[in-house]
């Protein structure tokens, strides 16, 4: 056979096309393709020479005709993930319901003048848009989860993180700067925003903000630089502002000297909820939330986790294909790489803040409804002083 040709791909070659090697038979070929369906891609001559009736000579003899190089790995099938759905459906009912009641409020409370009249109106405007901007990042994560096609999801994604970009330089920074005029206006005035009575509602409104901006920060760097994405840094920050946005709100609510209807604590406890969902789902997978926000975001570190993986099976199944023998070294990898102790006491920091919100909110449920049933049906009975 000739071999003044260019390298053979072994890897993805056909039998016919292995065949014109020299030394190399039809039926040898055949024996080569068929141990290479059930054993993996050739690394190299030591593979080869594997093959019944391929000598380690005559494998040495070929191997400079012969391209080793892996085929890229396929692109992997897109299937529906019911329980990112659950946990991103959830988010958007909330955001959501959050959105509609504050540019409700923001209409009947800001007064009938030119939207951008005035810092104060302008930085309602800006708020809302912001909240509006996560509101959509939810919805397109969601639809991420329910889609089974990669094409499409990968744009919904893509959507998602212009959505966040658009909320993290525009909207919040409008949104800063029309408070501290706001402020700085009010202060000439001799009504310093630090002068009102109600202190805490507004200090923990802007902390709760600035906690959705730090929340939004690593989904924007990762989609900036992939090799981010298992930063354990950025996931500290995304979980920890998560959870204490939530924390920030539902102390807020506590501190107003209105009593708060029933469907804005039940909304507040569904965020309690979610903390704990958050929480579970990260212990359970061994990551972070934040990781799983990430997927399909980019195709390139998936890819190469897919290579390493088909790596490491091939090797397993080459080497050790006893399945007990892999069980052993399965427990004794997870005894020395045991999950960062960190990394579980920031998840059971973010679970018992999920199980705060959702325990004080189901005692001012309790505390609102007892308050009611005593002033309309024991209160009337009772002698008047």
């Amino acid at each position: 056979m000739s071999m003044d040709k260019l390298p053979i791909p072994i890897n993805i070659a056909s039998p016919s096309e292995i065949s014109t090697l020299y030394d190399i038979s039809e039926r040898r070929a055949q024996k080569i393709v068929e141990y290479r369906d059930q054993h993996g891609p050739f690394h190299g001559p030591t593979d080869l020479a594997q093959v019944k009736e391929i000598t380690l000579k005559l494998a040495h003899t070929l191997a400079p005709h012969i391209d080793w190089s892996l085929p890229e790995p396929p692109e992997p099938p897109k299937s529906r993930s019911w329980s990112d759905a659950l946990l991103w459906g959830a988010i958007l009912f909330c955001l959501l319901l959050a959105s509609i009641l504050v540019s409700v409020a923001a209409n009947i409370v800001m007064p009938t003048l030119p939207l951008l009249s005035s810092p104060r109106n302008s930085g309602a405007l800006a708020g809302i848009g912001a909240l509006y901007c996560l509101t959509a990042f939810a919805a397109f994560r969601l639809a991420v989860a329910l889609t089974q096609s990669n094409e499409r999801a990968r744009q919904l994604a893509g959507f998602g993180i212009a959505s966040i970009a658009i909320a993290l330089f525009v909207a919040i920074p409008a949104l800063f700067i029309s408070i501290i005029i706001w402020s700085i206006m009010d202060n000439t005035r001799g009504e310093s925003l630090y002068a009102v009575q109600q202190f805490t509602q507004p200090t923990l409104g802007l902390f709760s903000l600035a906690l959705l901006y730090l929340f939004m920060v690593p989904q924007v760097l990762v989609r900036w630089r992939p090799q981010l994405r298992n930063s354990r840094w950025l996931a500290c920050i995304f979980d920890l502002a998560f959870a204490l946005s939530g924390v920030a709100l539902t102390w807020g609510m506590s501190n107003g000297s209105e009593p708060w209807p029933p469907w804005t604590l039940v909304l507040t406890g569904i965020m309690g909820g979610f903390l704990v969902l958050v929480s579970v789902i990260a212990v359970r997978r061994g990551e972070s939330f934040f990781q799983a926000s990430l997927a399909l975001l980019n195709l390139k570190p998936e890819r190469q986790n897919i290579y390493d993986l088909n790596q490491w099976r091939y090797w397993l199944n080459t080497y050790l294909p006893d399945p007990a023998q892999q069980q052993s070294v399965k427990k004794a990898l997870d005894q020395v790489y045991r999950p960062s102790l960190g990394q579980t006491l920031l998840q059971f920091v973010v679970f018992s803040f999920g199980s705060w919100i959702m325990s004080a909110i189901a005692g001012a449920i309790i505390e609102l409804y007892t308050q009611g049933f005593w002033e309309k049906y024991i209160q009337p009975l009772l002698p008047l002083p």
